[in-house]
């Protein structure tokens, strides 16, 4: 597993530290990360779906793991879960890309 500044870049399980910024300031919030696929195999409630739906990108939810599409997608399962859930934190489960964003502050933590 390989860590970059905010997370996980590969496969892995691992407690992170996430910083958030807050008026300027850098504070630490830990999270524990769960296994992140790259690439993702689908999106879970996509594949679900009789007949399944369609997705355009996938995100990893870093509380729980579950990997959903983007709100570029027709569902928008991702952040659906994230506001249900209270798990804000994602990343994508796209080849190459190792950013992590907050859904609750509409930032990215990383990129």
């Amino acid at each position: 597993m390989h860590h970059h500044k905010f997370g996980v870049a590969e496969r892995g399980h691992a407690e992170d530290v996430i910083l958030q910024r807050t008026n300027n300031s850098v504070t630490p919030r830990t999270h524990y990360i769960s296994t992140v696929l790259r690439p993702g195999q689908g999106c879970a409630h996509c594949l679900a779906m009789d007949p399944p739906g369609t997705w355009l990108h996938l995100r990893t939810n870093l509380g729980d793991g579950v990997t959903l599409c983007c709100d570029n997608s027709p569902h928008r399962h991702s952040s659906k879960h994230a506001s249900r859930t209270g798990l804000h934190l994602v990343t994508s489960a796209e080849p190459g890309e190792t950013w992590v964003y907050d859904y609750e502050t509409d930032q990215f933590l990383s990129k």
